[in-house]
């Protein structure tokens, strides 16, 4: 045989990429015809398959990956959807990524992030169908890191910008403290840096949805562009919108009854969003009009309305059933009941089918911080708003330790 002839298969490498709610990433590319696929290329010489896969999917997504995992190995010999003649031997991943905000090159037109019954109703070039319809095979070696990663909920770190707000200890301004701030919440074990850029503390002055962005804006450009995983809290719809437009990792919108507008948005940037409970217009309004009375059912009902908007404009919404946003008329009595019904509403709404998100309330007192944490953890919920989650965290190991016993 003359090897100087011979022409071999390329060997490449995928990746199955998903997120902290076993979402997976698919992107429609020119190169398959529209046709949706997951990220990869070719191994260079010399390269190992991993460091392959990682600088493919930096290049093509700017994903980070995390804990590959070995699904399969596929062959492509001239595919017919491919949109020219070729052959490869490609070896498959799946691993978790460090955060949902992708930026595609020029391989790739578009794409989102899918449960896999979507996937597999999306348009799929044939690869791929295959290996999300051969996963169940996989079980062990996708699913298992997947529930590994997700019995400890997301934690969101409070990094307040407001300098008005009550809760000094989280409180940061200029640059400087803003990323060290950051930078400690990470270290106590926060996955999301969250940004709020207006106190909703009682007595403190107003501000504008202006004044809101301009604190915002450039914290959050700062804060992304360290590396740290984003949140915005905000009522304000124009403020999430620009937070969008700045690359935000995730929205929290904190106002009553989001527009149309604001779902579709959030479709179009694929950004998912915490809606929370809110039965008021916003937590200005709240202090004008009297105290509005409500309970498990009202709860429910609103994200059952919700969740239809949103599935509507195929938008991603994590619900929150308000755990930290009360009248001045509440009192500590009924605000300890409303807390214990927003953790109590928390498996319902995973019934429904939504993701959930909890505040886990900085009590004056260190055990009454631990019961509530305590009790928040045995809920099980995706994600935990804390200003301190080195507590939570500490909890959560004690809950997790006694239930193994």
């Amino acid at each position: 045989m003359n090897t100087s002839t011979a022409v071999y298969p390329y060997p490449c490498v995928g990746a199955l990429i998903y997120d902290a709610l076993g979402r997976f990433l698919l992107l429609h590319s020119h190169k398959w015809g529209g046709l949706y696929g997951i990220p990869g290329g070719k191994v260079h010489y010399g390269e190992s398959l991993e460091a392959a896969l990682h600088r493919e999917v930096r290049e093509e997504t700017g994903l980070t990956l995390t804990s590959p995992t070995f699904l399969m190995v596929q062959e492509l010999n001239e595919e017919p959807e491919f949109y020219r003649p070729n052959h490869f031997v490609s070896v498959n991943y799946a691993a978790m990524c460090d955060h949902t905000r992708f930026v595609l090159n020029e391989e790739w037109t578009g794409g989102g992030w899918y449960t896999l019954e979507e996937a597999l109703a999306l348009p799929l070039n044939r690869p791929t169908r295959e290996l999300l319809e051969t996963l169940p095979t996989h079980f062990t070696q996708i699913h298992r890191p997947l529930m590994e990663a997700q019995q400890r909920p997301q934690f969101v770190g409070v990094l307040n910008i407001s300098p008005e707000s009550n809760i000094t200890g989280s409180i940061a301004t200029g640059e400087t403290a803003i990323l060290a701030k950051a930078k400690a919440l990470q270290a106590g074990g926060a996955d999301l840096i969250e940004l709020g850029a207006r106190s909703i503390s009682f007595g403190v002055a107003e501000i504008d949805h202006h004044e809101e962005q301009r604190r915002l804006l450039p914290a959050l450009e700062a804060v992304n562009a360290a590396g740290f995983s984003t949140m915005v809290d905000t009522w304000s719809e124009a403020t999430a919108v620009a937070a969008m437009e700045a690359g935000v990792t995730m929205i929290n919108f904190t106002g009553r009854e989001p527009s149309e507008t604001f779902y579709q948005k959030l479709a179009q940037r694929q950004i998912p969003a915490v809606i929370t409970y809110m039965p008021y217009a916003n937590a200005y309004d709240m202090r004008r009009v009297p105290r509005i009375h409500y309970g498990r059912q009202d709860i429910l009902d609103y994200f059952s309305r919700q969740r239809q908007k949103a599935q509507t404009w195929g938008a991603q919404i994590i619900a929150d059933p308000n755990a930290g946003i009360f009248h001045a008329e509440v009192n500590e009595y009924d605000k300890v009941a409303h807390q214990l019904e927003a953790i109590d509403c928390l498996s319902a709404l995973k019934a429904m089918g939504l993701p959930v998100y909890i505040y886990c309330p900085r009590k004056e007192a260190l055990t009454s911080r631990i019961i509530m944490a305590e009790l928040i953890h045995q809920a099980s919920p995706d994600y935990v708003r804390v200003h301190e989650p080195e507590i939570y965290w500490h909890s959560a190991q004690s809950v997790e330790a006694m239930r193994n016993q």
